[in-house]
């Protein structure tokens, strides 16, 4: 009997092992395919990159953030900054809606207005309760010298002058979007410099904390904004705050775009037989 029992457990604990390593396997496969998916959403905008750069640091093995910029039909620049609800796996499934919908409305010429309420929409839809994107959006018009940002829940998005100036901040008015299922609409509407840049930022950069708990701040940030034209912008910003944090663990994901708008404004194509849509309801 005792033999008997012990070879039960045997296959008992044979057969537990199978089932932790054929999970384990499973796990990996799927951890790969969430990785590569993402990766895919870093790059498949890059056969447009003219005046525009992005910069994505992970906090771990997976991350919440994510940039994409894309010109319409028209000549309009459309940029979209995402900060998914927590951190690891589940942030970035969470922006994987993402990236196809804002695609498909910039090729469809959408505007500000209505890719807010497309993005939301399909956020709503696919999204649990407890899950919402903090996003901030622009469209950058040339042909009608206007610039227009909408701010969900993010960092203020600055407008630089050439000496890397914030000259104007587009602070946040609105919930972040697949909270509400009609999205606010309170935007930021200003004519479009010829020169200047737009840096954004997401949250994980300012609110870093050093291994007092001290906080490194928007102030410490700015005085690297000095030269933005320089290649190595956001390296710089990255090491400073590293050097800041010591010891003290990486709290967050770290994003940061710089749109330059005197590159965007030459490179844009002109609008060709499309009527320019813009809603005058929200000037």
């Amino acid at each position: 009997m005792t033999g008997i029992k012990a070879r039960l457990q045997q296959l008992f604990t044979a057969a537990f092992s199978g089932d932790r390593l054929r999970l384990r396997q499973q796990l990996e496969e799927n951890t790969s395919a969430a990785k590569l998916l993402y990766a895919h959403l870093l790059t498949c905008e890059k056969d447009w990159q003219q005046g525009f750069r992005q910069f994505i640091h992970s906090s771990g093995e997976f991350c919440g953030d994510l940039i994409l910029a894309r010109p319409t039909p028209c000549g309009r620049i459309m940029v979209l900054h995402a900060d998914a609800t927590g951190h690891g796996l589940s942030a970035t499934l969470t922006l994987l809606p993402l990236a196809g919908v804002f695609k498909q409305s910039v090729d469809q010429s959408q505007t500000l207005q209505e890719l807010v309420t497309t993005l939301n929409q399909q956020l709503c839809q696919l999204l649990p309760d407890d899950r919402f994107v903090a996003a901030t959006l622009v469209e950058v018009d040339p042909a009608a010298r206007q610039l227009q940002v909408w701010n969900g829940s993010m960092p203020p998005l600055l407008l630089l002058d050439q000496q890397g100036n914030a000259c104007r901040r587009f602070h946040s008015r609105n919930l972040a979007l697949g909270i509400l299922e009609q999205p606010d609409m309170q935007w930021h509407t200003c004519e479009l410099p010829d020169q200047g840049y737009l840096f954004g930022f997401s949250d994980g950069l300012c609110d870093q904390v050093d291994e007092s708990g001290q906080c490194w701040g928007q102030l410490a940030m700015l005085q690297y904004l000095e030269q933005p034209e320089d290649d190595r912008l956001f390296p710089s910003i990255l090491g400073a705050l590293h050097e800041f944090r010591g010891l003290a663990p990486l709290l967050d994901d770290i994003s940061m775009f710089l749109l330059d708008l005197q590159q965007v404004q030459a490179a844009s194509p002109r609008c060709t037989g499309e009527k320019l849509r813009l809603d005058q309801t929200f000037r």
